[in-house]
Protein backbone atom coordinates (compact mmCIF):
# COMPACT_ATOMS: atom_id res chain seq x y z
CA UNK A 1 0.00 0.00 0.00
CA UNK A 2 2.93 2.69 1.19
CA UNK A 3 5.06 1.62 -2.66
CA UNK A 4 1.46 2.39 -4.17
CA UNK A 5 1.12 5.76 -3.05
CA UNK A 6 4.71 7.01 -3.18
CA UNK A 7 4.70 5.35 -6.40
CA UNK A 8 1.34 7.76 -7.26
CA UNK A 9 2.64 10.77 -5.44
CA UNK A 10 6.16 10.48 -7.55
CA UNK A 11 3.71 9.98 -11.63
CA UNK A 12 1.54 12.99 -10.10
CA UNK A 13 4.45 15.00 -9.35
CA UNK A 14 6.27 14.14 -12.83
CA UNK A 15 2.72 14.99 -14.70
CA UNK A 16 2.55 18.48 -12.61
CA UNK A 17 6.82 18.77 -13.65
CA UNK A 18 5.94 18.26 -17.08
CA UNK A 19 2.91 20.01 -17.87
CA UNK A 20 4.59 23.69 -16.12
CA UNK A 21 7.96 22.73 -18.85
CA UNK A 22 5.09 22.50 -21.42
CA UNK A 23 3.49 25.71 -20.81
CA UNK A 24 6.67 27.75 -20.25
CA UNK A 25 7.34 26.67 -23.58
CA UNK A 26 4.53 27.25 -24.84
CA UNK A 27 4.66 30.60 -23.97
CA UNK A 28 8.33 30.60 -25.25
CA UNK A 29 7.35 30.18 -28.30
CA UNK A 30 3.92 32.38 -28.70
CA UNK A 31 6.88 34.99 -28.50
CA UNK A 32 8.45 34.14 -31.50
CA UNK A 33 5.37 33.01 -33.51
CA UNK A 34 5.31 34.27 -36.94
CA UNK A 35 2.15 36.50 -37.81
CA UNK A 36 -0.14 34.16 -38.93
CA UNK A 37 -0.39 35.45 -42.69
CA UNK A 38 0.25 34.46 -45.81
CA UNK A 39 3.10 36.06 -47.92
CA UNK A 40 2.33 38.66 -49.59
CA UNK A 41 1.71 38.52 -53.86
CA UNK A 42 4.41 39.40 -55.58
CA UNK A 43 3.40 42.48 -57.80
CA UNK A 44 3.46 42.61 -61.38
CA UNK A 45 7.22 42.19 -63.84
CA UNK A 46 8.72 45.10 -64.51
CA UNK A 47 6.99 47.06 -61.51
CA UNK A 48 8.71 48.00 -58.54
CA UNK A 49 5.80 46.67 -55.62
CA UNK A 50 5.66 47.87 -52.04
CA UNK A 51 4.39 45.24 -50.13
CA UNK A 52 3.55 44.68 -46.71
CA UNK A 53 4.71 41.33 -44.10
CA UNK A 54 4.54 41.34 -41.06
CA UNK A 55 7.02 38.01 -40.66
CA UNK A 56 9.55 40.37 -41.88
CA UNK A 57 11.68 41.08 -38.77
CA UNK A 58 14.06 43.87 -40.96
CA UNK A 59 10.91 45.77 -42.16
CA UNK A 60 9.69 45.44 -38.31
CA UNK A 61 12.31 46.76 -36.73
CA UNK A 62 14.82 48.78 -39.08
CA UNK A 63 13.80 52.23 -38.67
CA UNK A 64 15.19 54.87 -35.99
CA UNK A 65 18.84 55.63 -35.07
CA UNK A 66 21.35 53.04 -34.51
CA UNK A 67 25.14 53.41 -33.63
CA UNK A 68 28.10 51.46 -33.90
CA UNK A 69 28.43 48.82 -31.21
CA UNK A 70 32.04 49.02 -30.15
CA UNK A 71 31.23 46.55 -28.02
CA UNK A 72 30.73 43.66 -30.19
CA UNK A 73 32.80 45.02 -32.62
CA UNK A 74 35.59 44.32 -30.57
CA UNK A 75 34.35 40.52 -30.49
CA UNK A 76 34.06 40.65 -34.61
CA UNK A 77 37.14 41.63 -34.67
CA UNK A 78 39.61 41.82 -32.17
CA UNK A 79 42.36 42.13 -34.46
CA UNK A 80 41.70 45.49 -35.34
CA UNK A 81 43.24 48.28 -33.11
CA UNK A 82 40.84 50.94 -33.74
CA UNK A 83 37.43 51.50 -35.49
CA UNK A 84 37.26 54.86 -36.96
CA UNK A 85 35.49 57.62 -36.03
CA UNK A 86 31.55 57.98 -35.81
CA UNK A 87 29.50 56.15 -37.61
CA UNK A 88 25.60 56.25 -37.41
CA UNK A 89 22.15 55.41 -39.42
CA UNK A 90 18.78 56.79 -39.30
CA UNK A 91 15.73 55.46 -41.27
CA UNK A 92 12.80 57.22 -41.19
CA UNK A 93 9.44 56.69 -43.18
CA UNK A 94 9.23 59.00 -46.07
CA UNK A 95 6.65 59.68 -48.50
CA UNK A 96 8.88 61.64 -51.35
CA UNK A 97 11.83 59.24 -50.65
CA UNK A 98 9.54 56.31 -50.86
CA UNK A 99 7.71 57.35 -54.42
CA UNK A 100 11.50 58.54 -55.68
CA UNK A 101 13.18 55.39 -55.51
CA UNK A 102 9.98 53.27 -56.42
CA UNK A 103 10.10 55.19 -59.79
CA UNK A 104 13.50 55.39 -60.13
CA UNK A 105 14.03 51.63 -59.62
CA UNK A 106 11.19 50.87 -62.51
CA UNK A 107 12.98 53.71 -65.19
CA UNK A 108 16.64 51.40 -64.46
CA UNK A 109 15.01 48.47 -65.32
CA UNK A 110 14.90 48.15 -68.73
CA UNK A 111 18.42 49.69 -68.80
CA UNK A 112 19.89 46.59 -67.09
CA UNK A 113 18.79 44.48 -69.86
CA UNK A 114 22.44 43.71 -72.03
CA UNK A 115 24.28 44.52 -68.33
CA UNK A 116 27.79 43.47 -68.76
CA UNK A 117 26.79 41.04 -65.60
CA UNK A 118 24.23 39.03 -68.17
CA UNK A 119 20.62 38.76 -68.75
CA UNK A 120 20.30 36.69 -65.58
CA UNK A 121 21.13 39.23 -63.34
CA UNK A 122 18.20 42.11 -64.85
CA UNK A 123 15.86 39.06 -64.60
CA UNK A 124 16.95 38.36 -61.10
CA UNK A 125 16.44 41.83 -59.93
CA UNK A 126 13.11 41.96 -61.42
CA UNK A 127 11.96 39.60 -59.28
CA UNK A 128 13.73 40.73 -56.52
CA UNK A 129 11.71 43.89 -56.60
CA UNK A 130 8.01 42.78 -57.13
CA UNK A 131 8.36 42.48 -53.65
CA UNK A 132 9.91 45.78 -51.93
CA UNK A 133 9.16 45.36 -48.17
CA UNK A 134 10.13 48.31 -47.04
CA UNK A 135 11.33 52.49 -48.44
CA UNK A 136 11.76 55.38 -46.58
CA UNK A 137 14.87 57.59 -46.42
CA UNK A 138 18.55 56.66 -44.68
CA UNK A 139 20.71 59.19 -43.02
CA UNK A 140 23.89 57.94 -42.90
CA UNK A 141 26.53 60.02 -40.39
CA UNK A 142 30.42 58.63 -41.50
CA UNK A 143 32.74 61.02 -39.07
CA UNK A 144 32.53 64.31 -40.40
CA UNK A 145 29.80 63.82 -43.12
CA UNK A 146 26.09 63.40 -43.55
CA UNK A 147 25.25 61.60 -46.78
CA UNK A 148 21.43 61.20 -47.39
CA UNK A 149 19.67 58.37 -49.76
CA UNK A 150 16.50 56.57 -50.29
CA UNK A 151 16.29 52.96 -49.99
CA UNK A 152 14.26 49.97 -50.84
CA UNK A 153 14.58 46.92 -48.61
CA UNK A 154 14.38 43.43 -50.59
CA UNK A 155 15.60 40.12 -50.87
CA UNK A 156 18.36 39.25 -52.83
CA UNK A 157 19.79 35.83 -53.69
CA UNK A 158 17.97 34.94 -50.14
CA UNK A 159 19.51 37.69 -48.69
CA UNK A 160 18.16 40.66 -47.03
CA UNK A 161 19.62 43.25 -49.06
CA UNK A 162 19.18 47.45 -49.30
CA UNK A 163 18.97 49.22 -52.43
CA UNK A 164 20.57 52.97 -52.15
CA UNK A 165 19.61 56.09 -54.38
CA UNK A 166 21.57 59.18 -53.87
CA UNK A 167 21.23 60.76 -56.81
CA UNK A 168 19.13 61.15 -59.86
CA UNK A 169 20.97 57.58 -61.45
CA UNK A 170 23.50 56.98 -58.53
CA UNK A 171 22.81 54.07 -57.00
CA UNK A 172 24.32 51.90 -54.04
CA UNK A 173 23.93 48.68 -52.76
CA UNK A 174 24.39 47.33 -48.97
CA UNK A 175 23.96 43.52 -47.50
CA UNK A 176 22.09 44.05 -43.76
CA UNK A 177 20.90 41.53 -41.37
CA UNK A 178 19.81 41.52 -37.94
CA UNK A 179 19.76 40.29 -34.68
CA UNK A 180 16.51 40.86 -33.01
CA UNK A 181 15.61 41.26 -29.32
CA UNK A 182 11.88 39.77 -29.00
CA UNK A 183 11.02 41.52 -25.83
CA UNK A 184 13.15 44.87 -25.97
CA UNK A 185 15.35 47.33 -27.89
CA UNK A 186 18.85 45.02 -27.53
CA UNK A 187 18.34 44.70 -31.23
CA UNK A 188 21.97 44.34 -33.07
CA UNK A 189 21.93 45.32 -37.03
CA UNK A 190 25.13 43.98 -39.21
CA UNK A 191 25.46 46.66 -42.10
CA UNK A 192 27.73 45.24 -44.69
CA UNK A 193 28.56 46.65 -48.01
CA UNK A 194 27.33 45.15 -51.70
CA UNK A 195 29.73 42.51 -52.04
CA UNK A 196 29.41 39.10 -49.46
CA UNK A 197 33.50 39.38 -48.93
CA UNK A 198 32.44 42.67 -47.13
CA UNK A 199 32.86 43.12 -43.37
CA UNK A 200 29.83 44.14 -41.42
CA UNK A 201 29.29 46.58 -39.36
CA UNK A 202 27.33 45.79 -35.75
CA UNK A 203 25.15 48.83 -34.61
CA UNK A 204 22.88 49.47 -31.74
CA UNK A 205 19.77 51.52 -30.92
CA UNK A 206 21.32 54.79 -30.47
CA UNK A 207 19.56 56.10 -26.51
Amino acid sequence: MFRTTALLLVVCVLTAFATTVALAMAEKKADFEIPAKEMPEPGESGKATLVSDPANLLALELRGAWTLDLEVMGRMYPEAKSFGGKYELTFTENAESQTRILATIEVAMPSLQGDDRGDRFAADFREAVRRIYQCGRLEMVEGDETMTFDYALISWRGNPHLILREGKDDFESAHIMLARDPKGDNDILFMGGDQTKELFAPMKRKK
